[in-house]
């Protein structure tokens, strides 16, 4: 008898299981359906023959390599269709073992399985290439998968390359075959170093609906919408982190591979030197803050010679947001390139019609803005892409600038301490199985101004105890006033209303009390547009010991330009005309769980804030109060879409829980204004008694004060634009994995990973 022997219950069902499958059709449809979730959930390697190192090797059971399988392990061609020709028959199928030819007669397993309507399909979930469908045996087929492109005449198989060129990959006898059989070939790839491949190279494939992973040696290449990336792999340890975590391949196999690697093939990660030194790419959109724009250019040139990038390895992406009829943009010249590309609105066509963003008039909003920089850093990079040098995108926004605060005796200041560009490159040759990087801000926290001004208020009434009581010439003194908690600037830090303790305001040991003071209402005015004035970000003088928090705002490396597509920034106009902020937040939530490694990484830009520069509503503007009720409520929906993913809650519930701690935070802004407003009109201050200049500076704090609190919104603003519209936010969210799936697979031009 050479028809595979049918599977145990118990294995069957382990293995159906891991497969995602149930009840299958007997048909080609059923067979299908099969195949692709074998060649997604049981990955191709070569690690249990490398382990093995030509030692003796007796093929195990069909069932105990069923069994295998069920936990995931897979294999090469013996580990992988035989099993599955196995539980195909347990299925009810008819299906046979049959041999093909790679480099000796039948040095490859298969199956045929004779369906009844279909006529006899070759079956091969065991040769590390994307074959999604089984192929009908004397009748030619052609397909292309990860843009591997394919072509099958009934009894042979061959690819197309890169370059043009055909390879035939194996032929077919169609001859039905015992598995025991197969042995004699079998013990040959274990045994013989000259028989096959597999002694010679390491070799493992993940296949997955994103993209498909391919590592080679000292090489991982991912294969993604843009064509193939390549990271080099230049150690042991780099290569454990890909085949563990990139891969999810067992660890034990792993490790058992590595050591016999170490052992015959010493110089295995010399070939990693000859993968090219990536370009960069710096790409963000503008608003049109050609004072910001100016500054990030510039100190990017200043990095670029300390980093001693070359000019033409860096390139950068000037996407125009700015509105319709706007003057020219006026750019700096450097060295190396600037592209400028204005916004396309109907290049949104696709994220419209999956509802994904609202249709917009240009300035698009940032979940808008944030599709429209994907779209033309596509556009630039296609047809550079698939060349032998990869890139690295760096996405910014504009308000960054390539410089870092530190504090210099207690003070902060703004200085180029980090090659960036340097460390991004480094990063990237030692980091392979890390495909985005969430860089780190100095300065100005990456969120809007209400959300900051409770304790920036609970640090100016302390700022102005202290200067009352030590008076108008004692030194300010302790140089250590300054937070050390990385969300000691955020107001709603673990969505709650917490400010942490109140930190005086920096400045010089020496300086007097009446300089602290004029210095402080000098600087206090900005605090209402989003500056940070008592609790800038400043760079650690050590790396964190520990890993960092998820950083926020848009400053992302991405390392592998597959990840240009792991998740699109929904945005749902309600029916009241308010918008959904907070884009990047569920953008994040989304890409979870991909095949996209994300660490938060200390590489720190400066982010500055200027009065009106949109990143907020400004209390300068009339009806300021129920400008930001309403750009507060946008900030809660779109929180509660995130959260809802995240944590698993209803969008209502979400909704309300955000909605009840910005008004308590207001609540809180209102009490902590009062008391600093009393603190600076006390009778016994000394600034009142010191003539012109303290008295000036006490009545421009005042006048911030006052501008602060007609921007406050009252309860009854803040109810007017809390309607009631939670099923609108829940029906948006309902099926947004799907459509966030849809998008992804949108952007394969050809050779799209099945569905």
């Amino acid at each position: 008898m050479t028809m595979p022997s049918a599977l145990s219950p118990t294995v069957r069902d382990a293995y159906l299981a891991r497969l995602g499958v149930r009840a299958p059709r007997l048909d080609l449809t059923g067979l299908r359906a099969l195949q692709r979730a074998h060649l997604r959930e049981i990955p191709f390697h070569n690690l249990a023959l490398l382990a093995n190192a030509g030692r003796p090797y007796a093929p195990p059971s069909l069932e105990a390599i069923a069994a295998a399988n069920a936990t995931g392990q897979g294999g090469t061609c013996h580990l992988t269709t035989p099993a599955f020709a196995a539980l195909l028959r347990t299925l009810g199928f008819r299906v046979e073992l049959i041999a093909g030819a790679v480099n000796h007669p039948g040095d490859h397993l298969l199956a045929l399985v004779e369906l009844p309507d279909e006529g006899p399909h070759v079956v091969d979930v065991g040769n590390g290439h994307p074959y999604p469908d089984p192929f009908p045996l004397d009748r030619a087929a052609a397909w292309e998968s990860y843009g591997w492109r394919f072509a099958w005449s009934g009894r042979a198989l061959t690819r197309t390359l890169e370059d043009g060129s055909r390879r035939q990959v194996y032929t077919v006898d169609p001859s039905p075959r015992s598995w025991s059989s197969f042995a004699a070939t079998i013990r040959a790839h274990h045994e013989r170093p000259e028989f096959g491949p597999f002694f010679a190279s390491l070799r493992a494939v993940r296949m997955l609906p994103e993209c498909m992973l391919v590592v080679r040696n000292a090489a991982l290449t991912r294969h993604g919408p843009l064509g193939p990336s390549r990271r080099p792999i230049g150690s042991q340890a780099q290569l454990r982190r890909v085949l563990t975590e990139s891969l999810s391949l067992r660890v034990e196999l792993v490790e058992a591979a590595l050591e016999a690697l170490a052992r015959h093939h010493p110089a295995l990660f010399d070939a990693s030197a000859a993968v090219p030194t990536p370009r960069i790419l710096v790409a963000f959109p503008t608003l049109g803050r050609p004072r910001q724009v100016r500054a990030l250019l510039d100190s990017l040139e200043a990095d670029r010679r300390a980093s001693e990038v070359a000019a033409e390895a860096l390139e950068v992406l000037v996407l125009d947001n700015r509105p319709e009829g706007a003057p020219p943009l006026e750019l700096p010249d450097h060295p190396f390139a600037i592209h400028r590309r204005s916004v396309q609105l109907d290049a949104l066509a696709r994220e419209r019609a999956l509802d994904l963003v609202p249709a917009s008039a240009r300035p698009l909003s940032i979940a808008g803005a944030r599709h429209a920089i994907v779209h033309a850093i596509t556009e630039q990079l296609g047809p550079q892409a698939a060349m032998d040098r990869p890139w690295i995108v760096w996405m910014l926004d504009d308000d960054l600038r390539f410089t870092q605060l530190v504090r210099e005796a207690g003070v902060p200041v703004e200085r180029h301490v980090q090659p960036l560009l340097a460390q991004l490159r480094r990063l990237w040759r030692e980091r392979p199985e890390l495909s985005v990087g969430l860089s780190r801000f100095c300065g100005d926290p990456p969120i809007p101004g209400f959300a900051t001004w409770l304790g920036q208020l609970l640090d100016l009434e302390r700022t102005l105890v202290e200067l009352r009581e030590g008076g108008p010439e004692r030194p300010w003194g302790d140089a250590a006033r300054h937070p050390d908690q990385p969300d000691d600037y955020y107001d709603h830090a673990s969505d709650r209303v917490d400010a942490g303790q109140p930190f005086a305001l920096a400045a010089r040991p020496e300086t007097p009390g009446a300089a602290v003071f004029e210095a402080l209402a000098d600087a206090w005015p900005s605090m209402l547009d989003g500056a940070h004035v008592t609790r800038p970000l400043v760079m650690p003088p050590e790396p964190p010991g520990e890993p960092l928090p998820p950083a926020r705002g848009g400053n992302v490396a991405l390392f592998d330009l597959d990840a240009l597509f792991a998740a699109p920034f929904p945005a749902l106009r309600c029916s009241d005309g308010i918008t959904t902020r907070r884009a990047d937040t569920l953008a994040d939530a989304l890409s979870l769980g991909g095949p996209w490694r994300r660490e938060a990484l200390p590489l720190y830009l400066t982010h500055g804030r200027l009065p009106d520069d949109g990143s907020s509503p400004s209390p300068m503007r009339p009806r300021a109060s129920e400008a930001l009720a309403r750009f507060v409520e946008s900030q809660a929906r779109g929180i509660a879409l995130a959260r809802a993913r995240q944590a698993r809650v209803s969008v209502a519930e979400a909704l309300e829980a955000r909605r009840a701690l910005h008004r308590a935070g207001f609540d809180q802004i209102r009490g902590a204004l009062s008391r600093a407003r009393a603190a600076i009109e006390g009778a016994d201050a000394w600034w009142w008694s010191r003539g012109d200049g303290p008295q000036a500076a006490a009545r421009r704090l005042l006048g911030s004060l006052s501008l602060l609190e007609l921007a406050l919104p009252s309860h009854a603003e803040l109810a007017r634009a809390e309607a009631p519209i939670a099923f609108e936010l829940e029906d948006f969210a309902r099926d947004l994995e799907a459509r966030a799936s849809t998008w992804r697979r949108s952007w394969w031009k050809a050779g799209a990973p099945w569905a």
